[in-house]
Parts: C-alpha cells; structure tokens; sequence
C-alpha cells in the first residue's frame, strides 16, 4: 500500500474540528436544530447554540474518528463547543469583511464533495441521488447545504487573508525530508500485483438462459478465428465486444489491481483468480463473470514490489513517488500552519467578541 503518512497522532480531534468547517470533510450540523442554549456568540450579531447542535456536532466527531480508524470513544465537549464557537466568530467575521463567493466555487466544491461520496459507494450518483444523499445525512436542503458551502469557503478565505504571512512562509519539503520520509516508511511505498487488459465482452446480466448460450456461442466463434490465426483479437473486439468504453480502444481497459475488492466483488472470486493467474501475451479462453461472458488477453502483468524514490505510484498515474511525498509533506506543513492560522484568528476574535457559555 502506498502511504503519505508520517504525521503524529498528537490533537487529532483538533484538526478534525479544523476541517469540519474549513474543508466540509464532514457536515455541518443544522442551525435550524431546537434544544437548550448552550452557548451565545455576539460579534456582529448574537448566534446560540444549542443543546442539540452540539450533540450532532459531537456524533460526527465521533463518526469521523472512526472513520480514520481511531476510537470513537472520549471526545471532549468543551472542545467541540469551543470549536462551534470559532466557527461562528469567523463567519461573522468573514461576512464582516465584506467576502464573497461566486457560485462557480461554491459548485467546484459541490462538484468534489459529491465525487468523495462516488468513491464511497463505489459507483456514479446523479445530480437527484447525490441531493437526496445530502438530504439523508444533514436534514438540508439543497439550497441550505449550498449555502453552508458557501459559509466554509467564507471562513477558509478570511483565515487565509487574516495571516497572509503565515501561509506565505511555508517553505516546500527538502530533498532531505522527502528522502527521511522515504527511508522511514519504504517497505510500506509498494504496488500491489497489478494486470492489464484487454477483452471482448458481453454482459448476460439481463439474459434469460437461451440468450446467454446464443451469446457464448458467439464467443465461441471468436475464440475460434483468433485460435486458428484468422483474425486479429482487435478486429474481432470490433466485431463482436458490445462493452463501448473499450470498444474503439482495442478492449483495453486498463490496469487492475490484485488488492481492487470492489472490481474483485463486481466480476467475482473465480474470474479474479483466473486474471491473475494470466501471464503477459496469455489470453483467457472464454470464462464467465458476474456481469457476462468475456475473452481476456493480458497485455501487462506486473508483481507486487517495493517502489522507489522515482518510480511512479502505480502504472496508470505519472506522479512519482518522489512528487507523491513532496506533495504529501508539504499538505502536512500547510495542515500545521492552517492550525496555528486558525488559534491566531480565533484569539483575535474572541478578544473583541461577547461570548457566552451556560
């Protein structure tokens, strides 16, 4: 597995509570929520908190922890209070100041958020699916999530303007420490065995049992012709391949990874298996997936290994590993300062705001 990660542990929920309103990782909560007060904030106008806001607040904490594969258990209250409470003297701040957001980056962000869930449930959502997503987990309308977007970018803007100097003056990882980095996390900078390749296929998904012994006979056929030498497997993907997005590439499609389960639990155990077991210039045969009937020609078989400093991450991305934890180690400096950043602008804040915890 190729990892970036070096940082320590150390105030993780801190840069957690950072990133529920700088970055939207998670969603906020609704201020429509009902529940004792358990907090004013007055800056520019006087917001409360609520009793229920804060509990939501604490779950998603809690969830994201999770998530990260920490415990779930012991997150402090006042933490989170004291987080809610910088994150309503920022966006009075920010609106203060006269910031504005176009609608185009508000739909950028939209855009990536509804990508991360994509990659979540591991398929394509429409434009409806991906709002009655939100909908689901926030209670938000779509124009209230938009509008918090909107908020968080707000915010994330006057922070960066508020300590200019402070982002200015991050200084880009040396070859020094992305060399440390390398040495200390090696055996873990590895590719999986990786195949890639290329098919003529025909989903069965929607046959009935006459359809399907029609479409592997004329697998068959193919198999045949490119058996005896009398076509080409490119020509005869044209002919008989009915999967479009390989179709007019020679049924080349791509790379897969030994470790890719979602790609494994689509096809299924026996058709990974039989994959993998393919050598470069072998072909499969006919063999049958979860999805349909297919004849494979393995173009690229590569084993599992160790990557160094100027390999690429994996076979279908340019970046080296070098450019991965230069990137990764600069994220880490600006994560640090963004921090500090966000301390600054809060103290800042707090010093000319009335702030009011019951």
């Amino acid at each position: 597995m190729l990892s970036n990660s070096a940082t320590g542990k150390g105030n993780l929920l801190g840069v957690v509570l950072v990133l529920f309103f700088l970055c939207g990782v998670v969603f906020p909560v609704s201020a429509d929520l009902v529940g004792q007060t358990v907090a004013t904030v007055t800056l520019t106008k006087t917001e409360g908190i609520s009793s229920v806001q804060l509990d939501q607040r604490i779950a998603q904490v809690a969830a994201a922890r999770k998530k990260a594969g920490l415990s779930a258990d012991g997150v402090d209250r006042t933490e989170v209070l004291d987080a809610m409470i910088a994150e309503v003297l920022i966006k009075q701040a920010a609106e203060r100041s006269g910031i504005s957001i176009p609608q185009e980056q508000i739909q950028q962000v939209v855009a990536k958020q509804k990508a991360s869930i994509e990659q979540q449930v591991g398929r394509p959502l429409t434009d409806r699916q991906y709002q009655e997503v939100v909908r689901s987990q926030t209670g938000f309308s779509w124009e209230q999530y938009k509008g918090s977007i909107r908020e968080q970018i707000m915010q994330q803007r006057y922070i960066a303007t508020e300590k200019r100097d402070m982002f200015e003056a991050i200084q880009p990882p040396t070859e020094k420490e992305i060399q440390d980095h390398y040495d200390a996390h090696a055996t873990s900078i590895t590719n999986p065995e990786y195949v890639r390749l290329k098919q003529i296929f025909i989903p069965t998904i929607s046959m009935n049992d006459q359809e399907k012994q029609a479409a592997r006979e004329r697998l068959e056929s193919a198999w045949t012709k490119l058996r005896n030498g009398s076509a080409k497997f490119d020509d005869l993907v044209l002919q008989y391949s009915e999967d479009e997005s390989s179709k007019y590439r020679g049924g080349d499609v791509g790379y897969i990874a030994r470790a890719d389960q979602r790609v494994e639990k689509t096809y299924g155990a026996d058709f990974f298996r039989k994959l993998f077991s393919l050598q470069t210039g072998d072909y499969s045969g006919v063999i049958e997936s979860n999805v349909g009937l297919h004849i494979l020609k393995v173009t690229e078989h590569r084993e599992a290994r160790i990557l160094s400093l100027d390999d690429q991450i994996a076979p279908d991305n340019k970046m080296t590993v070098r450019e991965y934890i230069r990137a990764g180690l600069f994220q880490e400096k600006q994560q640090a300062v963004l921090k500090k950043a966000l301390d600054a602008v809060v103290e800042d804040l707090k010093a000319e705001a009335e702030i009011v915890v019951y």
